[in-house]
């Protein structure tokens, strides 16, 4: 079974009819993207909204969050979708909802969506980039058909085609809702810390009664289970995971080559392999070298043990030397005319 029907198929019986018929059931209908990137729409969604609707209808959307061993929902999220007119646009979720291995974001469906009645296609993107903003990874679903936005009796505006623009000041706003979000879980850490310190020195004021009270005996307060203490070893942590991020070798980093020149780059793991068998040849030709020298050592020597006894023979200049006296009288004679 999907993950689609799954989702769907959660709900009570009565509710998802409710639901469905566009009753008053307890669960709110969700669209769905399942684990092979469809999109199913229920049945009472597929009319999104009708034309000169603004903010009125929010869609929520379940989608699968692990891809691969990618977290999706750590990736920024764009709902990419086709008006009846033909026009394009973008829109930028502003909130994210992680649940075990599904994550959900919400779809408000304003005014620059209905002002024409007619089939809604839409489709989603995750994108993941680096600090320089560069394209890292990016994950889309199937484009979905099912949607349209019904004809209404309001005579409303046609607003200018989406720009780039539109966009950037989607994820401006995402981006101060986030920040505004982070200042107030802080103050209110703050808050908790400066009453668990005054808690603690409460604490510390009456080991100190006791202490008088019991004729100088030491009484020592724990102070590392205080809400004080567990945020300065957050804080602590936060900075070790920072500075290991900073330390952290990216993948695009790594090099997979043995030609690269580069002085502060890592080499692969497959690079490795590579080098290793390099070594493994190295060595498998400098053995067998060394036995082709060692028999022809051998060869050396045995030519060496083996060569002929010369010492009951003359030399060349011994002959020379015996026989020069009669050379010079076999010349003699011959120059005498004999």
């Amino acid at each position: 079974m999907s993950l689609a029907e799954n989702l769907l198929n959660s709900l009570p019986e009565n509710d998802y009819e409710n639901s469905r018929m566009g009753g008053s059931g307890n669960e709110e209908q969700h669209i769905v993207i399942d684990e092979n990137r469809r999109v199913t729409v229920p049945d009472n969604l597929k009319t999104i909204a009708v034309m000169g609707d603004k903010d009125i209808e929010t869609v929520v959307i379940d989608c699968v969050r692990y891809w691969d061993g990618h977290d999706l929902s750590t990736f920024a999220i764009y709902i990419n979708y086709i008006l009846p007119n033909g026009d394009e646009g973008t829109y930028i979720p502003q909130d994210i909802d992680k649940l075990d291995d599904v994550f959900s974001f919400s779809w408000v469906i304003g005014k620059e969506i209905t002002y024409n009645s007619g089939q809604l296609v839409f489709w989603i993107v995750a994108k993941l980039t680096d600090d320089n903003g560069d394209l890292i990874y990016q994950w889309s679903s199937f484009q979905n058909f099912e949607c349209s936005i019904a004809t209404g009796g309001d005579k409303i505006y046609v607003p200018e085609k989406q720009t780039d623009q539109d966009v950037i000041s989607q994820a401006i706003s995402v981006s101060r809702q986030s920040a505004e979000r982070a200042e107030s879980a802080a103050t209110s850490a703050n808050d908790k810390a400066a009453r668990a310190d005054e808690a603690a020195e409460r604490a510390e004021a009456a080991a100190e009664r006791a202490e008088a009270a019991g004729g100088g005996s030491s009484v020592t307060v724990d102070k590392t289970l205080t809400i004080s203490g567990a945020a300065a070893d957050s804080k602590v942590t936060g900075s070790l995971l920072n500075a290991l991020n900073d330390e952290k070798v990216n993948t695009i980093d790594i090099i997979d080559n043995l030609t690269s020149e580069l002085t502060d780059k890592p080499l692969s793991a497959k690079q490795g392999v590579v080098i290793k068998g390099l070594i493994d040849n190295l060595n498998t030709a400098l053995t067998a070298l060394g036995v082709r020298t060692t028999t022809l050592e051998g060869k050396v020597t045995t030519l060496e043990n083996t060569k002929p006894d010369m010492s009951g023979y003359v030399t060349t200049e011994q002959l020379e030397a015996s026989l020069g006296s009669y050379i010079t009288d076999l010349d003699t004679l011959v120059g005498g005319g004999i």
